[in-house]
């Protein structure tokens, strides 16, 4: 595999000189982390993961302050998205990045604590603090239906696409986070989108299928054995699946496979998605 090239906005066109007292704040943060992304999002000899999570962990407060006064971690997590963009979905930096997150996790500078009842000194830890909001924050799917398709093109799709593989494989490593962008991605594809806007579709469609092919096997296991306790996903509402969403979803993959006017290549993907659920159904699922 080739290595790859990235360009992050704000980082790699910055003015070359700031004026006296206007730089922005965390410059050197983020072209930091920016520049330790490009490192170890090779496919080889590149920075090794256990020193890439230790580069930007050095680079964090200490301890978290409230939500919302820490500024380095929506940074960092814009950062780790718009590499994510640039990473072909098929790609196994895409894989690597997901790790490099997962092991962020691990720190205590990427957590924090709350108090839930101060009276009986009840906490809870949030993992990976702010990567939920900032998600949530920055979410704008290509070929939007509540924007002009106008603005959007064929990049501009493959970016999501991408996108949507790091979550799907975030997904797959931390035990379902993330798991209303699943939600929502399926419903652009097989609810939302009108079934004569082809470019839509190709996007909407292949983006569907990182859910199946990176972390399918999860999501079937979370309708067969849903969790029983009301807990709240990282997105702020859970999402529970039925047996229902999963063959309305492996019906609008067969459809999509059988498509002519999209692309050969969402074809496939639409192709193999069906496929996979049909296999998982089959293994896993008792007579």
């Amino acid at each position: 595999m080739e290595r790859l090239t990235f360009f992050f906005d704000g980082v790699d066109n910055a003015p070359a000189e700031e004026p006296p007292g206007e730089a922005p704040i965390n410059t050197v943060f983020e072209s930091t982390v920016a520049d330790t992304l490009r490192q170890y999002l090779q496919p080889k000899d590149g920075l090794s993961l256990t020193n890439a999570a230790l580069a930007i962990i050095s680079l964090l407060p200490e301890t978290p302050r409230p939500a919302g006064l820490s500024e380095e971690y929506p940074i960092l997590w814009e950062l780790c998205v718009n590499a994510a963009e640039q990473i072909p979905y098929h790609h196994v930096c895409q894989m690597k990045l997901a790790r490099l997150v997962i092991a962020l996790r691990h720190s205590p500078k990427i957590t924090a604590t709350y108090i839930w009842d101060q009276s009986r000194d009840i906490k809870f830890t949030s993992e990976l603090y702010r990567l939920a909001e900032t998600v949530r924050d920055i979410y704008n799917p290509a070929y939007s239906v509540h924007g002009s398709d106008e603005k959007w093109n064929v990049e501009d799709g493959k970016r999501w696409v991408n996108t949507m593989a790091f979550y799907a494989h975030l997904h797959a490593l931390n035990g379902g986070m993330l798991s209303t962008l699943c939600t929502w991605t399926m419903g652009d594809a097989f609810l939302s989108t009108a079934s004569t806007k082809y470019d839509a579709l190709d996007c909407h469609i292949s983006a569907a299928a990182q859910w199946i092919l990176c972390t399918g096997q999860n999501i079937f296991s979370s309708i067969l054995a849903p969790e029983e306790e009301d807990e709240e996903s990282l997105l702020g509402n859970r999402n529970l699946w039925t047996m229902d969403d999963w063959r309305r979803w492996k019906t609008g993959f067969a459809a999509a496979e059988r498509e002519e006017n999209l692309q050969q290549e969402t074809r496939q993907l639409a192709k193999r998605s069906a496929n996979l659920m049909e296999v998982l159904e089959a293994t896993m699922v008792s007579v």
